[in-house]
């Protein structure tokens, strides 16, 4: 539908899923870019260990949270995936990146 998406896999029990969403995902300037009306924000909740979001993280090649993948519009086959941990500034830059190649 023309809109970039980004999808954060994270579970309640994961300390760094945690700290990066106080940390990253809940600070004003990357809450303004995930709000951008040509981005879709959702949260893939693997608390509980749901079979899907464990095939979603295997087809994006990880075994475990936190994942931030950003699936541009342009090119939704190509995620732009971080393992383990990002930053403001890399996951803005790549969000960026992402929304420009729409």
């Amino acid at each position: 539908s023309g809109e970039t998406v980004v999808v954060d896999f994270t579970a309640d029990w994961c300390l760094t899923c945690k700290t990066l969403e106080a940390y990253v995902l809940d600070t004003p300037t990357v809450r303004e870019a995930l709000g951008a009306d040509d981005v879709v924000a959702l949260k893939a909740d693997w608390t509980r260990g749901d079979p899907e979001v464990t095939a979603a993280l295997a087809a994006l090649g990880s075994k475990q949270v936190p994942v931030i993948a950003i699936f541009p519009a342009a090119r939704p086959n190509q995620p732009i995936v971080f393992r383990d941990g990002y930053t403001q500034t890399s996951l803005l830059e790549a969000l960026k990146s992402a929304r420009h190649t729409n």
